[in-house]
Formats: C-alpha cells, sequence, structure tokens
C-alpha cells in the first residue's frame, strides 16, 4: 500500500506523484498538477518538504540554441527570489529579487523572461495556486563528461592563488591578473568563466588582442564554444595551446598555471607559443586547490595534446610536448620574435 501524504487516503481518486525526499506519495489534483505537468517534471518535491528544505521541484527543459546561449550571457541575472505578482493586459508579471542585489534594484519582469529560472517560478506559483506556466525552460548544453563538484573553485580563489607568485622570486608577478571587465587600457591577465570552465587571457593594449588557453584545449577543440566566447568579448583572440591538462575537474589549476606561465612569456617579451608548468609547481598547487578525487584523462586523448608549434621567425616545426628545444632554438634564432 502506497503512503499517501495529501489529503486523501484513496490512491485510486487520482494520479499521484512521488516525492524524492520523504519518498511519500501526493494526488497530482492536491499537487495542483495535471497529468501533462508531471511529464515534464524531473524531480518531484512536495509542498511539505519544499517548506522545510531549501529543495523545490525541477523541471524538464530543452537545451538553448546559440543565439539564446549568447543572449543569456550577455544579459543574464540570476534570480534569487520572486516577492509578488501581478495581472497586466500583457500577462502576469513578477517582482523579482536578483541575486546579489540589493532591494532597490528588484524588477517587476513578465513571465517569459524568466525561462532560465522555471523551478523559482512553478515553485511560487504551486505555492500561490496560480496556473503553471507554460514557458519552457531553458538549459545550457553541457558534454556528458564526470566531474567531483567538489573539486570546482571560485574565480577569486584562483585569483588568491596567482597572487601568491607577486613577490615569489621565481614566479614574480610583472603583470596585473584579475576578472575580465570590458574596460582594456593597459596590458592585463584576465579570468573569463564561461558556463563553469574558466578560460586565461593575456591581453595586449598594443596590438589589441588577447591570447586565450584554458586547462583542457576547449577554446582550440570546440568551434562552438571558440564562436560563442569571440562573439561576446567583442575583441581578437588567439588561441594558445596548453601541453599539461590536468584531471577532468581541475580547471582552477590549470588556470593557475596557464596565468603564470603567460606572466613568464611576458616578462621576457615573448609571444606565447604553447604553454607548460613544471612538475614540482604542478603538484604543489594541485593539492593545494583540489583535496578530492577526479577522473583522469584518457590516455588517447592525452596523447592527442602533442601537437607542432612553429617557430614564429624560421618557421622550424617542434613538438609542443618539448618546449626545451624549441627554447633552445629560440634563443639562437637570429630575429627573437617580440611580444611588444
Amino acid at each position: 500500500m502506497r503512503s499517501i501524504s495529501c489529503c486523501l487516503r484513496d490512491e485510486t481518486y487520482d494520479g499521484t506523484i512521488r516525492c524524492k525526499l520523504c519518498k511519500e506519495y501526493s494526488h497530482l489534483k492536491c499537487a495542483y498538477l495535471s497529468r501533462a505537468d508531471k511529464n515534464q517534471i524531473r524531480r518531484f518535491v512536495c509542498d511539505r518538504c519544499e517548506e522545510g528544505t531549501s529543495r523545490i521541484t525541477e523541471w524538464k527543459g530543452k537545451k538553448a540554441d546559440r543565439r539564446q546561449r549568447i543572449l543569456k550571457q550577455r544579459k543574464y541575472f540570476e534570480v534569487e527570489q520572486i516577492i509578488k505578482h501581478k495581472f497586466t493586459e500583457s500577462g502576469r508579471k513578477f517582482r523579482i529579487k536578483w541575486k546579489g542585489y540589493r532591494n532597490r534594484h528588484n524588477t517587476w519582469e513578465p513571465e517569459k523572461h524568466l525561462d532560465g529560472s522555471i523551478d523559482i517560478l512553478q515553485a511560487y506559483l504551486k505555492r500561490n495556486k496560480l496556473p503553471l506556466s507554460k514557458v519552457e525552460k531553458l538549459v545550457g548544453a553541457s558534454k556528458k563528461v564526470s566531474y567531483n563538484k567538489k573539486n570546482w573553485i571560485t574565480v577569486n580563489r584562483i585569483l588568491d592563488c596567482i597572487n601568491r607568485f607577486r613577490n615569489h622570486k621565481s614566479y614574480e608577478l610583472a603583470i596585473q591578473v584579475e576578472s575580465w571587465n570590458f574596460n582594456h587600457t593597459c596590458d592585463k591577465i584576465y579570468l573569463y568563466e564561461y558556463e563553469s570552465h574558466c578560460f586565461v587571457i593575456l591581453y595586449i593594449h598594443s596590438r589589441e588582442t588577447g591570447y586565450i588557453a584554458d586547462g583542457a584545449n576547449i577554446f582550440i577543440h570546440d568551434l562552438k564554444t571558440q564562436t560563442e566566447i569571440k562573439e561576446l568579448l567583442q575583441i581578437k583572440l588567439t588561441p594558445i595551446f596548453y601541453e599539461r591538462p590536468l584531471r577532468a575537474d581541475f580547471c582552477g589549476s590549470s588556470a593557475v598555471f596557464i596565468a603564470l606561465d603567460f606572466n613568464r612569456c611576458y616578462k621576457k617579451k615573448e609571444l606565447p607559443l604553447s604553454l607548460t608548468t613544471p612538475k614540482s609547481l604542478r603538484q604543489n598547487i594541485t593539492n593545494l586547490m583540489h583535496k578530492h578525487s577526479s577522473d583522469t584523462i584518457d590516455k588517447k586523448t592525452l596523447n592527442d595534446f602533442a601537437s607542432w608549434v612553429r617557430c614564429p621567425n624560421c618557421s622550424k616545426n617542434f613538438r609542443s610536448d618539448n618546449r626545451s628545444r624549441l627554447n633552445q632554438h629560440l634563443k639562437f634564432c637570429r630575429s627573437k620574435n617580440k611580444l611588444f
């Protein structure tokens, strides 16, 4: 016999839906759901569990297309809470409290603008016994890779780790490092977060060019991501190959290594051709920033990271995983390529 937690004990009265938290069943009518609504729910949380926890019902969504993804990246603000609603000639509007902003920044938004916060919207409508929204939920297109989110860190944590080397004897910083912004008045190293992945950009103001790299070489291998980032940042971007990709979710420590290597190239006034990190430094920072297990990168994929790098002066080719030979060659190459 099913345990039914709502007003009626007769399970044949109507269709039922099971709460993922308390494991009890509720009638669809008591949960203010139709059979069509049930098919759109990924994970149902009953009203009692929503009140006692921070969890809410999760709804299915469709993948955002390229135009929608770029629009959301440019104009996206995260919804913290829906305060109240009103009815207008053009439809329902909701008073929104934005995450990270004060109450004076609250705004009235039409229902169609909340396609990225459907879970919060539907929970509010259920709580106030209003008809559920027909707006389709938009979700980003994430790749099917196994991640351990306990290893994920913030951009501020990455910046703190980089700034520890500001006065280091071997890795003294010669250029400012900060989060991405559109105010480009001087040379800087920027950290840019895109779809939970950190990209590092060495921006040279005299060239009006950014040299970009990331720990998994996504910008090089994923043409869609490359196109979207170029449209979002609206600057000339030159991809740089990172030779030593780490584990699947060690993006944060990879960003530290890339920033330090960009700094090394900047101090020598050299164009970055490919990036790598000494083994000892790689182990120390990885152990400092990532305390949990993570999937390894497939060996076949790791071998594919070895590519050919061409000398910018004489066009001679070198393997990217043997940078010592390339550096030795550059020392004696007649016209050494200068960054600025």
